[in-house]
């Protein structure tokens, strides 16, 4: 009787040990690693580089527009017709990118406001660490 007392004390604490770490881990795993550095850092990093590449991008698309343009002011005939096609497609590309650069700062200042409320450092979404 004393035996299956003692095993019976150790199959408790075994068991509230065991869910002293599941517990422990549930909570660390509760906001996936959130409330860390690296991931505020990652997600604004990521959401910064959309928004330069989109930046870049617009102004390589508004300077091609412009030189199709002075170009096709040149032409006549069927040269022009297809340089202000060209402008056309590049007007459509532009106007997506833009649509993108939207989007991507939109989720960006949603970030924020999200690491606001969490009390996140904002240096933290710019991977500037203290």
């Amino acid at each position: 009787m004393l035996k299956n007392l003692f095993i019976s004390a150790v199959v408790a604490c075994a068991l509230v040990f065991v869910s002293g770490i599941c517990e422990a881990k549930s909570k660390k795993g509760e906001d996936g690693g959130k409330n860390d550095k690296e991931y505020w850092c990652k997600k604004g990093g990521g959401l910064r580089k959309q928004l330069d590449a989109a930046k870049a991008d617009i102004e390589k698309r508004e300077n091609r527009i412009e030189e199709l343009a002075e170009s096709a002011g040149k032409e006549t005939g069927s040269a022009r017709k297809n340089l202000l096609n060209k402008t056309k497609k590049e007007k459509t590309e532009l106007a997506a990118i833009r649509k993108k650069q939207r989007q991507a700062q939109a989720k960006l200042d949603d970030l924020e406001e999200k690491a606001h409320r969490k009390g996140v450092p904002p240096g933290w979404l710019r991977c500037q660490f203290e």
